[in-house]
């Protein structure tokens, strides 16, 4: 999690790639779900990552954290825009 919340340190010039958040223990941790039933914990972190500054994700439901990241961009941009 340190790694995580601390992302925006390992922009050095070029696209950040995070590898290790799908369905990781340490949502399990955190959520109590089975590997097979962390995907919504993984979207979430997916937000996250993306928040900070990561550019790739590699995650093994790609329609799913493609769809909610898709959301996500809309929902901030609708919102900026209101304002």
């Amino acid at each position: 999690m340190v790694l995580i919340s601390n992302m925006e340190c390992f922009r050095f010039g070029f696209p950040l790639l995070v590898g290790g958040a799908s369905r990781k223990t340490f949502i399990g941790r955190i959520t109590g779900r089975d590997v097979n039933d962390r995907l919504p914990g993984t979207i979430a972190s997916s937000i996250f990552l993306m928040e900070k500054g990561v550019d790739i994700l590699r995650v093994h439901d790609v329609r799913e954290n493609r769809d909610a990241l898709r959301m996500y961009l809309a929902m901030k941009h609708f919102r900026e825009e209101a304002s």
